[in-house]
């Protein structure tokens, strides 16, 4: 990845900011992408902040190591990735024509699997969703949104509340905890759940 790195290097340079910057806008730790380039930890970039660089800089996701979603016409199926922080990232094929249904580009949209219950009944374990990939400008609203929580990527319901910047982050499982008074920026949010996909006879426990 030293010609990522290196890459990534010229761009921040290009563009006037500084690798504590570029850190803040992933969400990540102020070091994150110091380290990244100058010591090669981590290996790799996560496939969504492949996306939000990207996007960012104005260039492919290729660049930067990522996975260059095919041109589009008519009908056409759509490359969208699969995000999992614990694995290098996945793609799976799609129709454009159900992105355009929902409203969302396939330039932004990405898959996230559910693997728990804490969502329950609105999503169970087996579902898919996808979410519209935020970037710096977005209005957040109330809504489900994929998270980062340590080392996994959730779904969780966010409410805006009265307090400025201050959200209520839940589960719609009863037997999960809220949380109110959740300042907005110590979240890292990747983006706003636009399409829920179910396979039937798969379904998380209410009780």
């Amino acid at each position: 990845m030293e010609e990522v790195a290196t890459k990534l290097a010229a761009l921040i340079q290009e563009h006037g900011e500084t690798y504590s910057s570029i850190s803040r806008l992933l969400g990540r730790n102020a070091a994150y992408i110091q380290q990244f380039i100058q010591r090669g930890s981590p290996r790799r970039l996560d496939g969504e902040d492949i996306a939000v660089l990207a996007r960012h800089f104005e260039v492919k996701p290729s660049v930067l190591g990522g996975i260059d979603p095919p041109p589009l016409g008519p009908g056409d199926v759509v490359v969208l990735p699969i995000l999992n922080p614990k694995t290098e990232e996945t793609v799976r094929a799609f129709d454009s024509r159900l992105l355009q249904r929902i409203g969302v580009r396939h330039s932004v949209a990405a898959i996230v699997q559910i693997s728990d219950d804490t969502m329950y009944p609105t999503l169970s374990a087996g579902d898919e969703v996808i979410v519209h990939r935020l970037g710096g400008k977005e209005v957040l609203r109330d809504g489900l949104y994929a998270l980062r929580m340590e080392d996994a990527l959730v779904v969780r319901r966010l409410a805006l509340e009265p307090a400025a910047g201050k959200v209520t982050v839940s589960c719609d499982h009863a037997h999960y905890p809220h949380w109110p008074g959740v300042a907005k920026r110590s979240l890292t949010i990747i983006g706003r759940v636009c399409w829920i996909g179910r396979t039937v006879g798969i379904s998380a426990r209410g009780d």
